[in-house]
């Protein structure tokens, strides 16, 4: 399946996700801070954005390890990468 499809209905969600430990992760997973470097483009957004659609590229990139620097890497357009954040923020029925 390609990054490109968001949410497909058809397939089961993936498992919980265990909360992290580390000291610098928030309690509440879902509300934690996600750095991306998109292209070279960096982007801040929340866990539960990117999550909001389980079976995606990226609701799965997150579940590993981010690079050294904290960061998740993606070899993406880093100026198209915004519209796909707000699809993921504000779902079909806001997204022009």
């Amino acid at each position: 399946m390609g990054w490109c499809n968001f949410c497909s209905p058809k397939e089961p969600a993936p498992p919980a996700r265990k909360v992290d430990a580390r000291p610098n992760v928030r309690s509440t997973a879902s509300k934690q801070r996600i750095e991306l470097n998109v292209g070279g483009q960096r982007y801040t957004t929340s866990r539960a954005t990117l999550e909001s659609c389980p079976n995606s590229h990226l609701a799965r990139l997150i579940e590993e390890e981010p690079e050294e620097d904290g960061v998740y890497f993606l070899d993406r357009d880093g100026r198209l990468f915004s519209f796909m954040l707000n699809f993921l923020r504000d779902g079909t029925e806001d997204f022009v």
